[in-house]
């Protein structure tokens, strides 16, 4: 994409973003937006599959000696405060629910 394109498409982005704000248009649920796809970091808020899930592998992340559950419980609080760690948390998932990982055990 040249480069005049990109920022075509990041100065429309804005306008947009500024519609949303001065006409207050809010989704249905947190984690809805206006765009294709979910608000990832508010759906991790509001839906507490990843610390279940963390929970359940507890076991099993404190065999892994290159992961610290304590941590983990620390980051999904932060995330829980408003930070940003959704990629973070997903890759965790990703990996603990891994066939590889769970064959192991």
């Amino acid at each position: 994409m040249a480069q005049s394109e990109e920022a075509k498409l990041k100065k429309e982005h804005l306008k947009e973003d500024e519609l949303l704000k001065k006409y207050d248009l809010k989704t249905p649920k947190p984690y809805y937006s206006h765009g294709p796809w979910t608000d990832h970091n508010q759906l991790l808020r509001t839906h507490k599959f990843a610390q279940q899930k963390i929970k359940e592998k507890k076991e099993l992340i404190e065999d892994a000696n290159f992961l610290n559950y304590n941590d983990i419980e620390e980051t999904l609080e932060k995330q829980e405060e408003g930070k940003n760690y959704s990629n973070e948390i997903y890759r965790l998932l990703t990996f603990i629910n891994s066939t590889a990982i769970q064959s192991k055990k």
